[in-house]
């Protein structure tokens, strides 16, 4: 739906160090994620001071040991979990409002910053989505985001249902809920529904979850209805094990 090349917007401090000291730490701990919001907080700042002990908690953030000190970066959950206070939520709701993606930092036990990160929405999402549902689709977003986040950004292009807040290990299962009404069956489905469809092959996004007739899929594509830019699947080609895991 976005770009996928976030940027780090707003850098709001509580304690005492300065904007460039939160600046370094962050992006020195954020050096080893792998998620674009912690590249883009890496890329934020060029100097970078090595990093000890480095952890990537999915879902959650990222830990590690900067220049001697302590440092968390990410959710609410995360310095709930190891018992911070939070000195302004408002203003993490302020920004999440405003479509951003909002971080605590804590350095030794004590939330010191508020980062946000924003990204844009690609040029031809909108009318990707608008064709996907003239195909009697549903479209559900489910990402980490927080809620307000994910609302702006959802309701901007006309996505039908939006789930928000949902850990990497929980996606699966929030898709099947929406396929079939019931967890731990994601991607699931009966034979009528598989007979009906008829596809040559399966598209499916990366939870499992959405499935299209790639025919039509690719007539829509080809003459402009949909920019495949815009989709974040792969395909799985049909076969007799996929058939009778589909039955």
């Amino acid at each position: 739906i976005t770009e996928g090349k976030p940027a780090l917007v707003d850098v709001v401090v509580f304690g005492n160090q300065s904007r460039d000291q939160i600046l370094e730490m962050a992006a020195s701990v954020e050096t080893g994620s792998e998620h674009p919001i912690g590249k883009a907080i890496a890329q934020a700042w060029e100097a970078k001071v090595p990093v000890e002990s480095f952890r990537s908690l999915s879902g959650k953030g990222v830990e590690g040991i900067v220049d001697g000190h302590h440092v968390l970066l990410g959710t609410d959950a995360l310095m709930i979990e190891w018992s911070l206070a939070l000195p302004d939520p408002e203003q993490k709701v302020r920004l999440e409002s405003e479509g951003k993606t909002a971080l605590w930092m804590a350095i030794d036990d004590a939330v010191v910053a508020l980062l946000s990160v924003a990204d844009t929405v690609r040029e031809h999402s909108p009318s990707a989505i608008e064709s996907l549902k003239a195909m009697q689709l549903k479209l559900v977003m489910v990402t980490g985001d927080a809620k307000a986040t994910a609302q702006r950004v959802g309701e901007s292009v006309g996505i039908d249902a939006i789930e928000a807040q949902v850990l990497p290990g929980e996606k699966a299962d929030v898709v099947s809920l929406h396929v079939d009404g019931r967890p731990g069956n994601a991607g699931l489905f009966g034979a009528e529904q598989f007979d009906r469809m008829k596809p040559r092959s399966l598209f499916i996004n990366a939870a499992r979850g959405m499935v299209v007739d790639t025919e039509a899929l690719r007539e829509r594509i080809e003459s402009g209805h949909i920019a495949g830019a815009a989709l974040d699947v792969f395909p799985i080609e049909r076969s007799e094990e996929h058939t009778s895991e589909l039955q």
